[in-house]
């Protein structure tokens, strides 16, 4: 999610382009779906995996007959920019690294823009904030990392003060907090709160554009809730929320420990 302001970014600089993001389709769709891109393109598929190996004729894809092509997923002197050069109509071609340096002090859309600084790239729109006071707060108590997430009693005990303030509070659990929660912890939850599981992408963007607000980690998660617009509270552990917080409208970085 946090590639979506540099895509903002693009169509603020050029209108009238067509965005096509090749990654894995499900995140794909997602953007598509959010607006930051027209089309995408499965960066599974055997045409685009064939691209990394040495010694094979690549087939050229669709996507590869554009104007412009910018690369994560190459240094610019290795075999995918190879072949990328030889297939693809685009001029430029134009490398960045997604993630930053340890030690750099700004957001991680600053790093994206200032290696495309040639690009002349401006700063990014947020979308649009989004308002549904009648829904619920969703609490979503998991990361991809053990260490990022705020304890789960500790989320139960925010979610327990809300409903006491008159508010719907319902907790969305991933396949990660599935397999990390003892069963359980996991009954203990769906006794006192609505829990969602098991969502897909769209699932969990449709559940997103009904809720009131969300309070999550540093998770894939609470950059999209950022991201659709949604109030939300990240709580931020042992990243630095200076270089990952969330981009979006309405968004408040906590601190926990």
């Amino acid at each position: 999610m946090l590639l979506a302001p540099l895509l903002r970014s693009f169509k603020q600089r050029w209108s009238a382009a067509r965005r096509t993001v090749v990654m894995r389709a499900s995140l794909g769709k997602l953007l598509v779906e959010l607006g930051v891109a027209e089309a995408c393109a499965d960066g599974d598929a055997i045409s685009c995996a064939a691209w990394f190996s040495a010694g094979v004729a690549p087939p050229s894809p669709a996507w590869a007959a554009c104007d412009l092509l910018i690369s994560a997923v190459s240094d610019g002197r290795d075999t995918w920019a190879g072949h990328a050069r030889r297939l693809s109509r685009a001029r430029p071609i134009l490398f960045f690294q997604p993630r930053p340096p340890p030690g750099f002090r700004d957001h991680v859309t600053i790093f994206h823009r200032r290696q495309l600084a040639e690009l002349e790239l401006p700063e990014p729109a947020l979308p649009p904030p989004m308002h549904n006071p009648s829904g619920a707060v969703l609490i979503h108590p998991g990361s991809g990392g053990v260490a990022k997430c705020w304890p789960l009693s500790r989320f139960i005990a925010v979610g327990h003060a809300l409903v006491q303030a008159g508010r719907k509070v319902e907790f969305v659990l991933g396949e990660a907090e599935q397999e990390r929660l003892a069963p359980a912890a996991i009954a203990a939850l769906e006794q006192a709160f609505t829990v969602h599981t098991a969502l897909s992408l769209p699932q969990l963007v449709l559940l997103f554009r009904q809720a009131a607000g969300y309070i999550g980690n540093d998770s894939g998660p609470t950059h999209l809730a950022a991201a659709l617009g949604l109030p939300t509270v990240a709580v931020f552990t042992v990243t630095e929320p200076r270089v990952w917080r969330p981009i979006g409208p309405q968004v408040q970085v906590v601190r926990g420990d």
